[in-house]
């Protein structure tokens, strides 16, 4: 949601490049600072079935 208002408006004021670099820009940002995905595939890197896309907890 942010992102696409961000983008709109910056396209409405005559900027689309920008649009596009910013747009792009806060996509990696957001999913960059995504904590509970990050600890999720570190527990899922050590636990009994490595890398296996599922935390087993026994």
């Amino acid at each position: 949601m942010f992102t696409k208002t961000v983008v709109s408006r910056l396209k409405a004021w005559g900027a689309p490049k920008l649009a596009l670099a910013v747009g792009v820009s806060v996509a990696v940002a957001l999913n960059y600072l995504d904590i509970g995905t990050q600890i999720a595939k570190q527990l899922d890197k050590r636990d009994k079935r490595p890398n296996n896309g599922w935390i087993d907890l026994y």
